[in-house]
């Protein structure tokens, strides 16, 4: 009986600290609401947070009581996308009614925000306050719109950063909306395309691999079974688009552009479905391995995807990465360390997480918030990475919007490895992380090999 009472005062513990730890991630930057300026702050940011005090407590409620749990989760969603659909409107024809087509005025507004924000301007060979004297000085009221839009085009070249982009409005929001469905997911893992010859074919002379299954949108997972030992293979696609759900009433929005389910409620549902996965390994009494595939994992979402993802592998409150923001204009630089929170509390004397040997493959393809989530794995215990350098892209990108209307899209961040570990990987933008094991994925057979025998070896 006592031991039943502390069981449930460590999970109520636990609810505590992930609720507090998914308030502290969304009251300090960075953070989605606060990265289109003021109006969003002021809207979204209070939706956000009244979403954190809700998400993971309905989140247990469903675990104990389907029915009504369910009920409650997707009444919420559809409350939260609903008011978000209502302000994306309401902000369009705000920023419409204010916006200044003066090419001078527009033209400034870039440079300093590049100025401002843009955290590689020491490391790049470009001199900025030249680029003004060059192209700046020449912006005139006669200027076009489209030498504008030249003009800003080759400024952003001088950095040699492809990270750095100027986006038409609707151009963004079909950007945005192609990454809340996940990009790049259409991997065959058995019959790959002809686009993708680089994927991993669990093809073998002496192995018979069973059928890939679907547990949730972007996960994939095959079980292989060996004599005593047990591999499992999860293929994790993207970071987003786990809920697969439009807004049914959203009369305000043409059908190729419905609301986006809250990131709260998206990575719930990550973090349940890779439960769902995990919960069979740890009650499983043989010697079991896991293969995690990001190769093809374009990121999205923010760090809180990764950081679910990684409470799967990784005890709680490890520590999983280190962003660093310079804020230039207060001569200021703030660092947080991201610590990973703890999954759903178990009554049962079972580990919350899979603390066996890990194997996880990686490929240029890799960006985003996949780096991150490599980054926390790197480092545990039992764990090899393998594949190719990853894509390099893993700092948070800052979305600034000029009076016309125009976006400017930045990063504004540097990831590094959390704590001490930082001196081994110091910044991940532009230089991606290394394997362990570097592995030519073209050939499949191969590739699958060797993940089996790096993983047998752990």
């Amino acid at each position: 009986m006592l031991r039943r009472r502390c069981s449930h005062v460590e999970a109520a513990t636990g609810a505590v600290a992930d609720f507090a730890q998914n308030l502290v991630v969304l009251l300090v930057p960075p953070c989605e609401a606060t990265r289109r300026g003021w109006m969003h702050a002021v809207v979204l940011y209070p939706l956000q947070c009244v979403e954190s005090i809700f998400v993971r407590p309905l989140g247990h409620l469903r675990r104990h009581m389907p029915l009504l749990g369910g009920i409650c989760v997707v009444a919420l969603t559809l409350w939260s996308m609903l008011l978000r659909n209502v302000w994306r409107h309401v902000h369009h024809t705000l920023t419409t009614l204010s916006a200044s087509s003066d090419p001078r005025l527009n033209f400034d507004t870039f440079w300093n925000a590049v100025e401002a924000y843009y955290v590689f301007t020491d490391a790049s060979t470009c001199n900025w306050p030249l680029v003004h004297v060059i192209f700046g000085d020449k912006i005139d009221t006669s200027t076009s719109e489209d030498d504008l839009w030249t003009a800003i085009v080759d400024s952003m070249a001088l950095l040699g950063d492809p990270s750095v982009r100027l986006l038409h409005p609707q151009a963004c929001e079909s950007l945005s909306h192609s990454s809340q469905n996940g990009m790049e997911t259409t991997l065959d893992l058995q019959t790959p395309s002809s686009e993708r010859s680089t994927s991993l074919r669990p093809t073998s002379a002496h192995l018979e691999f069973p059928p890939l299954v679907q547990v949730a949108p972007r996960i994939s997972t095959l079980t292989l079974t060996q004599s005593s030992r047990t591999v499992l293979y999860v293929r994790l696609d993207a970071m987003v688009g786990f809920v697969d759900r439009s807004f049914p009433l959203d009369l305000l929005s043409p059908p190729s552009q419905p609301a986006a389910v809250p990131e709260l409620f998206d990575v719930e549902a990550m973090r349940w479905a890779l439960q769902s996965v995990v919960r069979p390994l740890l009650e499983s009494t043989k010697n079991t391995g896991v293969i995690l595939d990001l190769r093809w994992n374009h990121g999205g979402g923010s760090p809180q995807a990764a950081l679910a993802a990684a409470a799967m592998f990784l005890p709680p409150r490890t520590p999983a990465f280190e962003i660093e923001e310079p804020l230039k204009t207060w001569g200021r630089v703030r660092r947080r360390t991201f610590h990973v929170p703890s999954a759903a509390a178990s009554e049962s004397q079972l580990p919350t997480y899979y603390n066996g040997p890990l194997v996880v493959l990686q490929s240029a393809h890799t960006a985003g918030t996949a780096e991150l989530l490599v980054l926390a794995l790197r480092h545990r215990k039992r764990t090899k990475c393998i594949g190719d350098t990853t894509a390099g892209r893993a700092s948070g990108l800052l979305q600034i919007q000029l009076p016309n209307g125009w976006l400017v899209e930045l990063p504004h961040q540097r990831c590094s490895s959390a704590g001490a570990r930082g001196a081994e990987v110091k910044c991940v933008h532009g230089r991606g992380l290394k394997p362990h094991v570097p592995v030519d994925l073209v050939d499949g057979a191969r590739a699958w090999s060797t993940a089996l025998d790096v993983l047998y070896e752990l």
